[in-house]
């Protein structure tokens, strides 16, 4: 019997090791492999050579990653769908999931008809960027688009379905991908809702600029989530209509930072106790037609006439409609957040804390969106500095 002779495992593989003696023994290695639906399972191949073990292993890999795939191999439709079926589908929210779906079915699968998989390159893929571009999609558009599909060939990559990541390598110019989203001044805040104050939806849009809360979260919200003595709302849900299975759904806000407490204004206090007078007297007037106690969507805070939750389509309408109306400068509803980020600033909120009161994952994200505000911030440190050094 020799002494065994072990071969340092590379990174995904396992250790080969030489078991027996000089005449009779065998190479021998144990690895993990991953299938083309992703099951993972332990495989243990021996030889008489490394050489052979490898090509051993080789082969039962290329037969795992074959496996699924239809004959001709991979598409971009076809893999975006199997993606989305297999992996996107127990990985991520179903709003997610819809998000994603509207996106290919609109921009990446009529962009690459027919076209497979091993043939897309990196020329493929920036000539497509360029073209959304140039339909005039917004730049965070472009840049959902463009994570989408790097997400799906890294995952094409991970299963020997392609050489390499070809969307890792295209380019958005920095003008186009702008992470400065638009935002209302503070006058023209104080202008749209002194001209929203006898508008049904004031308290929400109220509520909204002065918390930044996410639509979703404040449609979910619940009275029983409110407190009004102590002036704070607390974030434990957020909704939206679910298309495919044609029914209301909540669920856990986008991170575990969003699940949070929001401190109130005195002005939220007062909108929010004039929305549930008006709720009041809406109940009484439909009488058996209420939903409102029905239910999981029972108790919240802002609803229909008839107590169900307010479509976030129907939200985003009326809301332009106002903005219109007024003459104040156009920006989309989901703004009234980016709004709000200014007007704490000039509150003197730090960058630390507004990333606590928006509900970011990350202080990155914060950044990413807001770090222009305390640009004068930082110019006023150098300004301070100096005089420091000089006294």
């Amino acid at each position: 019997m020799v002494k065994k002779r072990t071969r340092r495992a590379t990174k995904g593989q396992g250790a080969t090791v030489f078991r027996g003696d000089t005449r009779n023994g065998r190479f021998v290695t144990r690895v993990y492999l991953t299938d083309a639906q992703g099951i993972t399972k332990r495989f243990t191949f021996s030889a008489p050579t490394e050489a052979e073990v490898e090509a051993k292993r080789s082969a039962k890999e290329a037969e795992l990653n074959a496996q699924g795939a239809p004959e001709g191999g991979w598409t971009v439709e076809a893999w975006l769908s199997y993606w989305m079926n297999n992996i996107v589908a127990i990985k991520t929210k179903r709003s997610t999931q819809y998000s994603y779906k509207q996106l290919i079915r609109l921009h990446i699968v009529p962009e690459f008809p027919n076209r497979l998989l091993v043939d897309l390159t990196a020329e493929h893929v920036q000539n497509w960027i360029n073209r959304l571009i140039d339909k005039g999609l917004s730049g965070r558009t472009v840049q959902y688009c463009r994570a989408i599909l790097r997400m799906t060939l890294k995952q094409a990559w991970a299963f020997g379905h392609v050489d390499r990541n070809v969307a890792a390598v295209a380019h958005i110019s920095k003008s186009v991908a702008s992470n400065i989203p638009e935002a209302w001044s503070l006058q023209e805040s104080k202008e749209f809702i002194k001209y929203i104050k006898d508008e049904r939806y004031f308290p929400l849009i109220l509520t909204s600029l002065y918390t930044g809360c996410r639509k979703g979260e404040l449609l979910a919200l619940k009275w029983e989530n409110v407190d009004l003595e102590n002036k704070k709302i607390y974030i434990r849900q957020t909704i939206r209509w679910d298309r495919e299975a044609g029914k209301w759904e909540f669920t856990s806000p986008k991170s575990k930072e969003s699940n949070r407490v929001v401190n109130i204004t005195d002005d939220v206090v007062e909108a929010l106790k004039l929305q549930r007078e008006k709720q009041g007297f809406e109940k009484a007037w439909v009488g058996n037609l209420w939903e409102g106690d029905k239910g999981e969507t029972a108790g919240l805070v802002f609803a229909t006439k008839t107590g169900l939750p307010i479509s976030q389509e129907n939200l985003t309408h009326r809301f332009n409609n106002l903005v219109e109306q007024s003459g104040i400068r156009r920006i989309r509803y989901h703004d009234i957040r980016h709004s709000n980020a200014p007007l704490l600033r000039a509150a003197g909120v730090t960058e630390y804390e507004l990333s606590k009161w928006l509900g970011h994952s990350q202080i990155s994200v914060t950044t990413k969106y807001y770090g222009h505000l305390y640009k004068e911030t930082l110019e006023d440190a150098a300004t301070k500095l100096q005089k420091l050094m000089n006294e």
